[in-house]
Formats: structure tokens, sequence, C-alpha cells
């Protein structure tokens, strides 16, 4: 049984941590804070980044920034800029690439214009081809890779890179985007 003022101490101390919390949370969600108290920086060609045009913007376990630009694949450490290439695997270059998936497990997933989907693990980067630009990529929750292409969605089991059933066909008047941090494709009719 405890004494009374240990069971004091206890309600005071948690008291205490819900009020933290709660003036932690309303700094953290307060809508009407300028802009002015928040800190950016804005990074252009003269500071190394090689491309006008980003396609997708990914961010690994750890910490790099993926871009896929329409002049490859390039990394930011979070002072520099570096076009990425292999060190083993599709040595060539990669040209433009037009979708990124971070991975649970840290790798990067990449999708070009010339229907090569990627993937890569420290340096090395295996490549095989969906024959079609790869328009967005998806890890869903069982580690299963979706592809889009502009009218087919394909499956591919992540771990050894094997497609799995047949290609999904999907009507012409179709668009099939990702939203980032969301685990679903958003289908919208068009035409």
């Amino acid at each position: 049984m405890r004494s009374f003022p240990a069971a004091s101490l206890m309600r005071s101390f948690c008291t205490a941590a819900c009020w933290v919390l709660l003036a932690l949370q309303s700094e953290a969600s307060e809508p009407n804070k300028p802009l002015t108290e928040y800190t950016h920086t804005v990074w252009t060609h003269k500071d190394g980044i090689p491309s006008a045009f980003i396609y997708s913007i990914a961010q690994t376990q750890d910490g790099h920034l993926w871009l896929a630009t329409t002049d490859g694949l390039v990394r930011f450490d979070g002072v520099r800029f570096v076009h990425w290439r292999p060190k083993t695997g599709h040595t060539a270059l990669l040209g433009v690439v037009r979708s990124l998936c971070a991975a649970r497990d840290g790798s990067l997933w990449i999708g070009t214009a010339a229907g090569l989907v990627g993937h890569i693990r420290g340096d090395d980067l295996t490549t095989f081809s969906v024959g079609a630009q790869a328009e967005a990529m998806l890890e869903d929750r069982d580690g299963t890779l979706w592809v889009t292409t502009e009218d087919h969605i394909l499956r591919f089991r992540a771990a050894t890179q094997e497609q799995i059933g047949t290609a999904i066909t999907l009507p012409r008047n179709f668009l099939v985007r990702t939203v980032p941090g969301w685990e679903r494709f958003y289908m919208a009719q068009h035409g």
C-alpha cells in the first residue's frame, strides 16, 4: 500500500508532465505563428543543385534527401548536392528519374522515364524494366512495391524484385498518382 506522500508526489509529477505535453503540443500546432519565426533555406543552382526540375523527393533512414530530377538522381546530405552513381550494377547514366520511394529497410527505389525501376542498397543498384515510364512507386505495409506507369499498376516482391501476378491494366482515362505519406494510390478520371 502506498503512503499518502508518495501518491501525492506521483499525482503531482503526472500533472506536471501533462502540462508540459500540452504546452509542447500547442507550440507545435500553433496555426497563426508567423512564417518569420521559422527557419528556412532555399537552395538554387548556384548552391550546387544540378537541375531546375525536381519530380520527386524522398528521405532515407540515414538522413539523406534524394531528388529525382531531369538530370538523374541527386543525393543531398544537408551541405552539398551530388549526382549519385552506383559502384556496381547498372552503372550507365540513369537519365530522367521520375519517382522515388524510401523503403522501410533503409534502401531506395527509383523509377526512370526510360522504364527502369531500380533498387539502391548502399552503393549498389539493381534494375529491371517495366516497359514504360515509372510514374509513381509505393511500398505497402507488407513490403510489396507498387509501381504505376501511364496505363498499368505492377506489384513486386521487394526482397526478390519478382513481379507478383500480371500487370493491372487501367482504363485509358485514368491517372494514377501517389500522395506522399499515404499508403495508397489515388485514381482520378480525366479527359
